[in-house]
């Protein structure tokens, strides 16, 4: 994952540049390769430290956050758990629409696959129920051969 560090009202340091790294490995962990790239603003205010992520995700997903603290390792603490609490949101996503298979994926079910349900959840009008009446079907398919077979073989 690409990390892109802007300082603003503050020349960014060695030993800054490094706490970002190291705090943004965990989110670059449990990404794995679906994060794409981060941008981080560091700004120093009167009293505060302020720090902005915003990372992007596959899929067009930006993720961002901001924290406010005296240091900046809590600053930097705080923005991290903010933008892991929105990659699990959107990682358990991700596996959801993976556990739903292709099917769920569509939005719309094409019109043959629907009359194809809409039939076999429809009541069976004649009290025979669906494999009796499956097993009947084959059987007197299998009784119309043999007895064309039969008239063939008389000409």
């Amino acid at each position: 994952m690409r990390v892109e560090l802007t300082g603003r009202h503050i020349t960014i340091s060695p030993g800054l540049r490094n706490l970002v790294d190291r705090k943004l490995g965990k989110v670059r962990r449990v990404l794995n390769d679906a994060g794409m790239s981060a941008a981080v603003v560091v700004t120093k205010e009167k009293v505060n430290n302020v720090v902005e992520v915003t990372l992007h995700a596959r899929g067009e997903r930006f993720l961002h956050a901001v924290a406010k603290a005296t240091s900046w390792e809590t600053a930097m603490t705080n923005v991290v758990a903010k933008v892991m609490h929105q990659t699990e949101k959107v990682k358990g996503k991700w596996q959801e629409r993976k556990r739903r298979g292709e099917a769920a994926r569509s939005v719309k079910t094409p019109r043959a696959a629907r009359k194809a349900v809409s039939r076999k959840a429809a009541p069976v009008t004649g009290g025979v129920p669906g494999s009796e009446r499956r097993s009947l079907e084959q059987a007197t398919t299998a009784a119309r051969g043999a007895t064309r077979r039969a008239a063939k073989a008389q000409r």
